[in-house]
């Protein structure tokens, strides 16, 4: 799609290679047998199924069980648009993440760090 060639290109130029951004989550879909499961009113957003040990999003706050909702206010329905987002960001910056913890929206501010 247009839209992943469009946020890989200026890396492409500035690097020759791909940086892509990790804030240190596993993450899976909400599906509709999960979002029922946790009682959500829409099968949308991103499950953090995991939160690696030393990471940026473990130090911001980010928990097991926390659902993404939103990366630098727009939304995100699934893995592949939390992906594209997360692509958009530059080294060193972090990110806002819209989260839902239980019934509570929440706002974190968590590092980017990149891998080649």
């Amino acid at each position: 799609p247009s839209a992943v060639i469009a946020s890989a290109f200026p890396h492409l130029r500035k690097y020759g290679h791909l940086h892509r951004g990790a804030l240190g989550v596993v993450l899976q879909a909400v599906t509709p047998t999960i979002a029922a499961a946790l009682r959500l009113s829409k099968a949308s957003g991103v499950l953090v199924s995991d939160v690696l040990p030393g990471s940026g999003a473990e130090s911001a706050g980010v928990h097991i069980g926390d659902i993404i909702t939103a990366v630098n206010g727009r939304l995100v329905d699934n893995v592949p648009m939390f992906s594209l987002e997360l692509g958009l960001a530059e080294e060193r910056q972090t990110v806002t993440l819209g989260l839902l913890r239980g019934t509570t929206a929440l706002s974190l501010q968590v590092p980017v760090t990149f891998r080649t």
